[in-house]
């Protein structure tokens, strides 16, 4: 049986009708005692988060979807119990509407009980250069070892937790700890005899006749490297490497689990975004970034939901500060009770998915928890009822944006410093000077054309394909404009003759910016000496301008999308400023873009009601001009219209 595409395409009915509202207790009890967190009144708080009225709390509140845990890395025998528990709850959670996501290890085994399971498994695991098993560095947890996607058998163990849990009812899966180094950072990759014999074989099919390329002309005794060069192609080829094998044992398991249950949900943790386009449905950004001003930058994990609204997956967010106390719930105005709103309305304005909340498990003494107190209850229903209330109008979405900000496997992967902090500065930039602006990893040339500006964040590894597509971007009218040395190397990192990308494109310079980024420009808050990058962008889109035009505060962020088979966009407007309320807030809209707009009405979850309420408008030439009254944490409009 063909297993479903991954991602928006391969959804259950009740994701895409409701979204994903989800809070975890993804930790066996087990392992609160193993790593030493372990009050006496651990086990009476763990049991807690598992109780009918516990379930009852959580679907009055608004929640549909928890994370409990199936296998930690003890082993299946080693966690019996706690998995037979498992089983005897999850009818409780069905019974208020709760889908229940069993937890699954992919990326340690806990040695000290999993060996007495499986003794073979000492050979699962990964080696480092000199043969020492790696074990898990968070934490410097000495007893985790770190089991190499390699080995099929490791992959057929966790098969075995696949059948335990669709066995037993669940109605999703997430594999956790998906995630190794990349590029410079080796410290997870594996040095196994399985992995270098791979390896070599690799080489020999990508690299046999490119002696020009790597200077050799065998490969039969090549180590893998165990520190990083990135002009070195076998260093370049061993990062490739390793991600080629963490796609592969992970689409394997994703395959697996839709051929025995194919509308289960399938959701990674740590699975990078050049790795998860075929391999997941949904995926959580581990960031614990709550949203927030810091040092003058927005913080919010908008470059995660991006990159997710590119790869087509669903992204949540851990948004929520995990240190939740009781005196930061008694009160309806308590600062942590903002950041679950904002955060929700993130998760939400970025691309229209649900939301990620661990901070429900908060670590509270004795069996009281965040659900206790009746504000954080109340945010969560008033918020999470405001999106689902008009989840037709956040999912699916298409995009409104006609900038696109280009990524590439060499240059996000092997030069992912200098690539982040360029991105970064970009979207500072964007964001606070309201610029609607998409995320486009190695799209096909028919993706790029639905833009009419792409911006290089110092992509300075461009291969000549890549530059021929660009140029034909250019020759039919789109525009580009690149930050620091972009494309001052080929795709594996050889210097070229003429670095610069307005060097190697045979096309109209007024079409082609390329930018110094400024001295300064990336410390907290440098996106202010930045302003060359807006004019940039405005000199080379000329008189097709930007399609939304925002007059706020720059503390005021905004995205905007339109809906697919519809004649309706939305827009939302996000207000960080969390001392004041931001009033008549204007819109102007592009007809070439929204069409010709009829109808508009905005609505916030802030507001006694749910419904939208009508828009001041008037037409300014062939531009509408909307005014929204206030934006007190966030306001959604929505504009209905002609077809551009």
């Amino acid at each position: 049986m063909n297993a479903k595409r991954a991602g928006a395409d391969g959804l259950p009915l009740w994701v895409r009708e409701e979204g994903v509202y989800a809070a975890t207790s993804h930790e066996p009890l087990k392992f609160y005692r193993r790593i030493g967190d372990n009050p006496e009144w651990r086990e009476q708080w763990y049991y807690a988060h598992r109780t009918e009225e516990f379930a009852k709390k959580m679907a009055d509140a608004g929640f549909n979807h928890i994370n409990l845990a199936l296998f930690k890395g003890f082993g299946l025998e080693e966690e019996r119990e706690e998995i037979d528990d498992l089983a005897k709850r999850i009818p409780v959670f069905h019974k208020y509407g709760i889908k229940v996501r069993a937890y699954i290890q992919f990326g340690s085994l806990m040695y000290e009980t999993f060996l007495k399971e499986v003794p073979e498994a000492r050979d699962w695991c990964r080696r480092d250069p000199h043969g020492r098993i790696i074990t898990y560095r968070w934490g410097n947890l000495y007893w985790r070892w770190r089991p190499c996607h390699s080995k099929p058998e490791f992959l057929a163990y966790l098969k075995k937790c696949v059948d335990r849990a669709i066995e037993i009812g669940v109605d999703a899966i997430g594999f956790d700890n998906v995630k190794q180094g990349s590029g410079g950072d080796y410290h997870d990759f594996c040095y196994c005899d399985t992995c270098r014999s791979l390896f070599r074989d690799y080489l020999k099919r990508s690299f046999a006749a490119r002696e020009d390329l790597v200077g050799i002309s065998t490969f039969d005794n090549v180590e893998p490297p165990s520190t990083h060069h990135a002009n070195d192609v076998i260093c370049q080829a061993w990062a490739r490497f390793q991600d080629g094998r963490l796609r592969a044992s992970v689409r394997e398991m994703y395959e697996y689990a839709k051929s025995k249950k194919p509308d289960v949900l399938v959701n990674t943790n740590g699975l990078p975004a050049h790795v998860a386009a075929d391999s997941t449905d949904t995926a959580t950004w581990e960031g614990h970034h709550w949203p927030r001003i810091e040092e003058d930058e927005v913080v919010c994990g908008v470059h995660a939901y991006k990159h997710g609204n590119d790869r087509g997956i669903i992204v949540y967010s851990s948004i929520v500060a995990p240190d939740f106390g009781e005196e930061d719930l008694s009160s309806p105005e308590s600062p942590k009770l903002r950041v679950l709103k904002l955060g929700t309305a993130c998760a939400n304005a970025f691309g229209g998915h649900g939301v990620f909340v661990p901070a429900i498990m908060s670590k509270m003494r004795g069996a009281r928890f965040p659900l206790e107190e009746g504000p954080f209850a109340d945010a969560c229903r008033r918020y999470f009822g405001f999106f689902k209330r008009h989840r037709e109008l956040f999912h699916p979405l298409g995009p409104a944006a006609n900038i696109a900000v280009y990524f590439n496997w060499q240059s996000w992967t092997l030069d992912r410093a200098r690539v982040a902090a360029a991105y970064h500065l970009a979207e500072q930039v964007f964001l606070r000077h309201h610029v609607l602006f998409d995320v486009l990893y190695l799209r096909p040339p028919e993706d790029m054309r639905r833009y009419d500006l792409l911006v290089f964040p110092e992509i300075r590894c461009l291969s000549d394909s890549e530059i021929e597509e660009i140029g034909n971007f250019v020759r039919a009218g789109g525009a580009v404009v690149s930050l620091g040395e972009t494309c001052r190397y080929d795709e594996y990192f050889r210097e070229r003759l003429s670095p610069g990308l307005a060097q190697a494109l045979d096309v109209e310079s007024e079409k082609v910016k390329s930018l110094a980024v400024p001295k300064g420009a990336l410390e907290p808050g440098g996106w202010r000496k930045c302003d060359g990058l807006l004019k940039a962008v405005r000199d080379v889109l000329g008189v097709r301008g930007l399609p939304l035009e925002v007059d706020a505060p720059d503390t005021v962020v905004m995205d905007a999308y339109r809906i697919p088979e519809s004649r309706k966009s939305i827009m939302s407007l996000l207000n960080f400023d969390p001392d004041k309320k931001v009033r008549d807030v204007t819109l102007r809209l592009s007809s070439d873009k929204f069409g010709i707009i009829t109808q508009a009405w905005c609505a916030s979850p802030d507001s006694e009601s749910y419904e939208l309420q009508p828009l001041q408008a008037k037409q300014d030439s062939d531009d509408l001009v909307l005014t929204v009254p206030e934006v007190d944490i966030f306001t959604l409009v929505v504009a209905e219209g002609d077809e551009p």
